[in-house]
């Protein structure tokens, strides 16, 4: 039980962190292509596909520089464009003219609050122009999540970003009260809904013409990783449940050996022998019953001493004992007081009238 707890809690969040990441969802477009908003559409209609949407080139993916209101500059800074379904933002949806920053970025910027003023140079000719983007900071992208220093802005955004720095007529002044959306786009940010479907999902894109790859190429690996983990905690909870049931049979069998003169006594005087093979029933019952209540109770004091040792340092529960766990425990000592009560009874059944004579 106290394995099975541990299994729950951080070997399997850990799991699922890697499992469920975007990261390690993610595929990603070798070279250059041109895609379209109907190219985009068709792709989204591919089972096993959550998540695509266009991205501009990645030379405009860099903003020359970032300012915090608090003072803090940072040059350099990547641009990761988004849309509405964004794995990234985790349910969250960004607006136009916001943006998230990760937070590696609020770490940087000692700050995740308030607005962030982002500036995207150009140069005509020989004179430099800057279009600035005053942006609320909407939200946080997690670590765990994004770990590199980034701002994640809305695709209109950073379409508008692209015409200015493509476009000499724009002017950096009114930029950003111009949007054209272009006849088709380099690449795109495509994620499958699950780690399972990566390979699938990129042997359909290929049928598309598309020249793609995972993100993360351990992904098989990690698939085998999860089923491995089960498939030895399940054997480790079987291999446990044996052994009780093979010593409780065991103490029930020497019980009940030891008991046989006693029994064929009871029959001798006419007791009936249903009423004889209650006994060892009732026995076997109540001490399968208090195993199983101490049990429980000493893997809830050691999950309670883990977790309140080690959850504050990791900011998680060790150890998780679930419903599921007792359930499947008292499901099988239902099975084992069964079986071995049988035995029991067939034993006192067997009994003869004349080993009381014989034995004593």
């Amino acid at each position: 039980m106290v394995a099975l707890s541990l299994k729950h809690g951080a070997l399997d969040q850990t799991i699922e962190a890697l499992v469920t990441a975007p990261q390690n969802r993610e595929i990603i477009l070798k070279g250059s292509h041109q895609i379209t908003i109907n190219d985009i559409r068709e792709y989204k209609s591919i089972a096993g596909i959550g998540f695509v949407m266009p991205t501009t080139r990645p030379i405009n993916s860099v903003a020359d520089r970032i300012e915090y209101e608090s003072g803090s500059r940072i040059s350099q800074i990547e641009i990761v464009p988004s849309m509405p379904g964004d794995p990234l933002l985790e349910g969250a949806d960004l607006q136009v003219g916001k943006v998230f920053i990760t937070q590696a970025l609020a770490d940087a910027l000692t700050g995740s609050d308030g607005n962030l003023r982002l500036y995207f140079g150009r140069k005509v000719v020989t004179k430099e122009e800057t279009a600035i983007f005053d942006a609320p900071i909407q939200g946080i992208v997690r670590h765990e999540i994004y770990p590199r220093v980034a701002v994640v802005m809305h695709i209109d955004d950073m379409i508008k970003v692209e015409a200015f720095r493509d476009d000499p007529s724009i002017n950096q002044q009114q930029w950003n009260s111009r949007f054209t959306l272009p006849a088709s786009f380099p690449s795109m940010r495509i994620y499958a809904n699950e780690l399972s479907r990566v390979e699938e999902v990129v042997a359909d894109l290929e049928k598309h013409g598309l020249r793609v790859k995972p993100l993360n190429t351990n992904v098989p690996l990690m698939l085998r990783l999860q089923r491995g983990v089960d498939l030895i905690y399940g054997l480790l909870a079987v291999m446990g449940l044996l052994g009780y049931g093979v010593a409780m049979a065991a103490n029930l069998r020497a019980w009940t050996q030891r008991r046989r003169s006693d029994y064929s006594l009871l029959k001798l005087m006419r007791h009936n022998t249903a009423h004889i093979a209650v006994i060892p029933v009732l026995q076997n019952v109540m001490m399968t019953f208090g195993g199983f209540v101490i049990s429980i109770l000493l893997t809830v004091i050691l999950n309670l001493v883990v977790n309140a040792t080690f959850g504050a340092t990791v900011d998680t529960r060790i150890a998780i004992l679930t419903l599921w766990d007792i359930t499947a425990f008292a499901i099988a000592l239902f099975a084992i007081v069964a079986l071995s009560s049988l035995w029991a009874v067939k034993t006192i059944i067997d009994v003869e009238l004349g080993e009381v004579l014989t034995n004593g």
